[in-house]
Order: structure tokens, then C-alpha cells, then sequence
């Protein structure tokens, strides 16, 4: 049976999507079992048409073929698997949301090592809206919850 999460913004604007448990079945569970979640989202500052929100949860580890960038309502968990520290501390896990085709996934030390874990289902056309907004006018919060 799919497992189907909401995603709802603050300021506007509501999807679903779905997790990918075959693809990365430790990153699906781990995420599924933190919701609800509740974070600021921001706009990404090396990632091109990509939002992001941190979790608090950690994988560790590539679950699924290395990627280096994504389309519209795929959601990928930067893993940090390559231990990557900044100013002496281990950055925490967090998720990229590209809204725009063309979404490339750096970090402080080059390409990110993300999982692909889930797809947003519906209207992607409001999901570009959505990151232009969150690019112009600044972070919201996000709340993520099971359905």
C-alpha cells in the first residue's frame, strides 16, 4: 500500500506525494515515522530552482543510484554520508524540493549524496509559484503529515 504524505506552506499551498519505499527504504521509514513535521523552509543557496527544510532524523548513508540533481516535486534527503563538517560540526539531514526543472544538489563540499524517497502527485504548476515566493519574499514554515 502507498504511503501518502501532506505537505502544506504557511503562506499557501498544499500537496501530496508519495513515498518511494523500494528506492530507499530506510530514508521512507525513518521519514515516515518522524512526521508530523514542522520546519522553515527556505530557498536553496547553491541548488538553483530548489526549497529545503532540515529533519531531524539521520540515515547516514546512499540508498539508491548517486544523484546530482532533480525535477519538479521530487523530494531527496541530503544524507551528508560524505561527513561533511562546518565549523567543526556534522551538518544535519535535510530535504530538497526542486520546483523548476534543473535543480542541482551541492553543498559546502560539492555534490550532495542524496536519496530520492518521494514525489509530490499534483500541482506542480502552484509548486513553481511556490518557490519563487519562498526565493523572493523569504522562508515560511512547512508542516508535513501523514494521510
Amino acid at each position: 500500500m502507498d504511503r501518502i504524505f501532506q505537505l502544506e506552506l504557511s503562506r499557501g499551498g498544499k500537496f501530496l506525494a508519495k513515498l518511494f519505499d523500494e528506492e530507499a527504504p530506510e530514508t521512507c521509514q525513518k521519514f515516515w515515522e518522524s512526521l508530523p513535521i514542522e520546519g522553515k523552509i527556505f530557498h536553496g543557496s547553491f541548488n538553483g530552482f530548489t526549497v529545503g527544510f532540515y529533519v531531524e532524523f539521520k540515515v547516514g548513508k546512499v540508498e539508491n543510484p548517486f544523484v546530482t540533481g532533480g525535477q519538479a516535486g521530487d523530494l531527496f534527503l541530503n544524507t551528508y554520508a560524505n561527513k561533511l563538517l562546518f565549523k567543526g560540526k556534522e551538518l544535519r539531514e535535510e530535504v530538497y524540493l526542486p520546483y523548476y526543472k534543473g535543480g542541482i544538489f551541492w553543498n559546502y563540499g560539492g555534490v550532495a549524496p542524496c536519496n530520492h524517497f518521494a514525489r509530490i502527485q499534483e500541482n506542480l504548476d502552484k509548486l513553481y509559484h511556490i518557490g519563487r515566493r519562498i526565493h523572493e519574499e523569504g522562508s515560511e514554515i512547512i508542516y508535513l503529515s501523514k494521510i
